[in-house]
This record gives C-alpha cells, sequence and structure tokens, in this order.
C-alpha cells in the first residue's frame, strides 16, 4: 500500500510540473531573402549592405548585398 500511494503521489507531481511547463518557439528565418526596392545602391559596397539591411528592418538578416537592376536595386539578405 505503501508503494502504491508513493506511486500516485509521484504522478501526480510530475503532471503539475509537466501541465506548468511552458514551451517557447524559437523565430526561424529562411535562409535567404531577396528584397526589390526603387532607386540605386551606393557605390560603396559596405554602404550598400548597409542600406539593405536599414530597407528591410528585419533583425533575422544581418549581412546584405546590394545589385543595381534595370528598374533599382535588389537586396539579397542571408540570417546567420
Amino acid at each position: 500500500m505503501k508503494s502504491a500511494t508513493l506511486f500516485v503521489v509521484s504522478c501526480v507531481l510530475m503532471f503539475f510540473v509537466l501541465h506548468n511547463t511552458k514551451v517557447e518557439a524559437k523565430k526561424h528565418c529562411a535562409p535567404e531573402l531577396v528584397y526589390l526596392a526603387s532607386g540605386k545602391c551606393d557605390p560603396d559596397v559596405q554602404k550598400s549592405a548597409a542600406q539593405c539591411v536599414s530597407e528591410i528592418k528585419d533583425t533575422c538578416y544581418p549581412r546584405c548585398q546590394c545589385r543595381n537592376q534595370d528598374n533599382g536595386h535588389s537586396c539579397t539578405c542571408f540570417h546567420t
């Protein structure tokens, strides 16, 4: 009887612990983001990358490459 009571009490405690635990999911980003914008890229490579990072306004993609197109520019950004 003593072991059965111990088993029931431990099951109830485990239920309370598992029931009250919260799990938060991490934000998942796609490996690559392509963004099209008007205007041209800055001639300086580092400034043009910073231009794209400021245009997308997403902290998930800290590395970007800017390429001029006929009707504006495209930003290809990668997450780390």
